[in-house]
């Protein structure tokens, strides 16, 4: 029996020969990735369906008014991870909104270097020249490889 990677953990298991197809290893937590991989594509390929729950959705939330208040006074370890995932998601949203003004910035001054002409120099500022020239380079082929990435 051949071992396969988990894409969750990307720890290898052995396939249970019971399972006709196994996509991931028996761990609680990758078969919890696996399952909400599988809702989002699934609601993905259904955009319809939930507008189909909706009203079921509004007249329960109306029936519980307080549903959720008295739920986050009887789970404060809830509260705490909430709080956390809150927390990393700003900070990431935050993150990415600087990593698009960084890459706006250097594709602005890209531009303002293609717009330059080579400067007419002495043999003495060859040298000098030839170094400016190579940071130049490394500097663009850098920022092909970050704006190809993206």
């Amino acid at each position: 029996m051949e071992r396969k990677r988990c894409p969750y953990c990307g720890r290898y298991y052995r396939q249970d020969p019971r399972a006709l197809v196994q996509e991931c290893c028996g761990s609680p937590d990758c078969q919890r990735a696996r399952k909400r991989q599988n809702l989002r594509r699934w609601r993905s390929l259904n955009p319809g369906n939930s507008e189909r729950y909706a009203p079921k959705e509004v007249a329960w939330a109306k029936a519980y008014p307080n549903y959720w208040q008295s739920y986050r006074k009887a789970h404060p370890d809830y509260v705490a991870r909430d709080k956390l995932r809150r927390a990393e998601s700003r900070r990431l949203a935050k993150l990415s909104a600087n990593e698009t003004g960084i890459r706006n910035s250097l594709v602005e001054k890209l531009h303002v270097l293609d717009g330059l002409s080579e400067p007419e120099v002495s043999a003495n500022e060859t040298g000098f020249l030839r170094r400016v020239i190579a940071i130049e380079d490394c500097l663009r082929s850098t920022a092909a490889l970050t704006l190809s990435a993206r």
